[in-house]
């Protein structure tokens, strides 16, 4: 009806990456694009599907495409950079959400440029990098102080073991945006329910989560809520529970392109077999993420970590 709807070439991409299905995707996008060449969402989009699909030449000639416009900015840096934080290339993924940061506050578009800066330190954060996490805290608040990034820096706040602070973002978020649906239905529920856990209430954690349950898988969130119920459950020594929820995250593999709670699930997962004593399968989780970091950057966190717990299951 509308050849020219952004909203719905990133629909039917997304759908279809859900579902494992990127070709597809790409059968209806690549002819849209011959009437629509500048159009963001079809570039957008044909750029995560190429990457699933492994075609390097395709996703460069739509990252070449993006470069320098402001409409694009999700390109470089949610898809290539996700793409790069995916594999453990926090370096590349920092420089490559930098460019795009850069042209959003040169063009005055603050409150994105502090979202994008918000979801790389929790991802910094989650990756145990908690220097660089505090730095995109800094710089993410000195852009904005809104619903674009607080819900975020939220999280990442208590997953830092600041308490204090992160239930001060929470408190100030629910009195600013009392109709929101981030701060009430998605990101809001995920930084109470990790304040919760850190503070031993595993039973009400699971409960707040479920607020989030019927938006847990879109987009938007990377998955968010399902991950930090894993945790949660983690944290609470339920290793069956912690896994079904990892292994949710896993059946995603397309959908997950540009997303690094995809490899991170890999560890959680084999956290939660060997919790359980299934220790065979506690090794081929970790061998899956060593596989896939197998040329990360070989100072970061977590990475470490998951290379000792490996090493003494053998």
């Amino acid at each position: 009806m509308n050849p020219r709807s952004a909203g719905g070439y990133g629909a039917i991409t997304w759908g279809y990456l859900a579902l494992n299905r990127p070709d597809e995707a790409k059968a209806i996008l690549e002819p849209a694009l011959k009437t629509n060449p500048d159009h963001s969402g079809i570039n957008n989009s044909l750029f995560v599907v190429y990457s699933v699909l492994g075609d390097e030449k395709g996703a460069q000639r739509h990252l070449q495409w993006a470069s320098g416009k402001v409409a694009a900015v999700g390109t470089i840096a949610g898809g290539a950079g996700g793409q790069a934080a995916r594999f453990g290339k926090m370096r590349q993924a920092r420089e490559l959400s930098k460019q795009d940061i850069y042209l959003l506050v040169a063009n005055n578009f603050n409150d994105s440029a502090s979202s994008f800066l918000s979801f790389l330190a929790l991802t910094e954060a989650e990756m145990g990098n908690s220097a660089a996490a505090r730095k995109g805290i800094a710089s993410s608040l000195a852009l904005s102080h809104s619903r674009s990034n607080l819900p975020t820096l939220g999280v990442r706040r208590v997953m830092n073991g600041e308490t204090a602070q992160a239930r001060s973002l929470i408190d100030e978020l629910k009195r600013r945006y009392p109709s929101d649906f981030q701060v009430n239905t998605t990101v809001g529920p995920v930084a109470m329910a990790v304040l919760q856990s850190a503070q031993g209430n595993s039973p009400a954690a699971i409960q707040t989560l479920t607020t989030a349950s019927r938006a847990e898988l879109g987009v938007a969130w990377g998955f968010l809520p399902i991950y930090v119920r894993g945790l949660v459950y983690l944290r609470n020594r339920q290793g069956k529970e912690a896994a079904a929820e990892f292994e949710r995250i896993l059946q995603y593999r397309d959908l997950a392109i540009s997303n690094p709670h995809f490899p991170l699930s890999y560890v959680g997962l084999a956290r939660a077999y060997a919790l359980s004593g299934d220790f065979a399968k506690a090794r081929a989780a970790y061998q899956d993420f060593l596989g896939l970091w197998k040329d990360a950057d070989p100072d970061i966190p977590i990475l470490k970590q998951a290379k000792a717990e490996y090493a003494k299951l053998q």
